[in-house]
């Protein structure tokens, strides 16, 4: 893989004898200078190592690229191949340069015909500006490998784009589940309901068999279920239901004495992450 990424690159390795020594092993080369380009790099020099390390020390030159000039100035070029050059010899005809040069000198001469020439380039030929801190592309570069490059610039800017989109999911889903797993003890409910959710297999009761027949929906299952535990349980006697000894000799309860303060307290006491009760109000 990592060859194959030097190679995708476009990298030179300019090292090619070895650099780390070892008593009873043979000398390898694993320390590498890579550039983009091959002639970047020149005149190495193996060196002792330094201190303790097994590694040669590399001394070499390097050919860096020089800051464009800030004073630079843009450079306006003409696009040739796209010149009306049938209005350019319309306008020379008009000058009638045969005329006004048959009595100059040779300097003068060329002059004139410099001066028609650049005046009828500058009006039928377009021109478009050259960036100084832009090079000049290279003359393999025609209009399809030009748009090829265009959309691969694209391509890649938008995969940045994804990736970065794809991280900020990846964060948000984080700080959801460390605030879950923070609350999990106040709100455990919150935390079951997300465990479930991420749960794949869905475990359920199947169809049953219950006195020859098959019970397939969840009322036929209840019903089967309710008549299965219905048979074990121990049948009392619901006639000759015994009476309680009276053991309570203090005074009776005849009054209640709830304030609002009381139930203000059992109120502000509710568990928020509790299901709705009988009559149906969530806490």
């Amino acid at each position: 893989m990592f060859l194959e990424a030097v190679q995708d690159c476009f990298l030179y390795q300019s090292v090619q004898h070895p650099t780390h020594y070892r008593a009873n092993q043979d000398p390898t080369l694993i320390d590498l200078v890579f550039t983009n380009e091959e002639d970047v790099i020149y005149g190495i020099s193996h060196l002792p190592p330094l201190g303790l390390s097994h590694h040669s020390g590399l001394l070499f030159d390097y050919r860096c690229y020089s800051e464009p000039s800030k004073n630079a100035v843009d450079k306006v070029a003409y696009k040739y191949y796209t010149g009306n050059y049938n209005e350019v010899k319309v306008f020379l005809e008009d000058q009638n340069l045969h005329d006004q040069i048959k009595d100059q000198n040779a300097k003068d001469a060329w002059d004139t015909i410099d001066r028609a020439l650049k005046e009828a380039t500058d009006k039928f030929v377009p021109k478009f500006r050259i960036h100084h801190s832009a090079p000049p592309p290279p003359p393999w570069m025609n209009d399809h490998v030009r748009e090829k490059s265009r959309l691969k610039r694209e391509a890649f800017n938008q995969l940045i784009a994804d990736r970065n989109e794809k991280n900020r999911c990846r964060y948000a889903v984080r700080q959801y589940e460390k605030g879950v797993a923070k609350d999990s003890k106040s709100n455990p409910k919150a935390f079951f309901k997300y465990v479930q959710s991420k749960t794949k297999a869905r475990a359920g009761i199947p169809d049953l068999n219950y006195n020859g027949a098959i019970a397939s929906s969840d009322s036929e299952k209840a019903e089967a279920l309710n008549q299965f535990y219905s048979s074990v349980f121990t049948q009392e006697d619901k006639v000759n239901v015994p009476v309680p000894a009276h053991i309570f000799h203090g005074p009776k309860l005849t009054e209640i004495d709830v304030t609002e303060d009381m139930v203000r307290e059992k109120l502000a006491d509710l568990n928020v992450n509790k299901s709705p009760g009988s009559d149906g109000h969530h806490p």
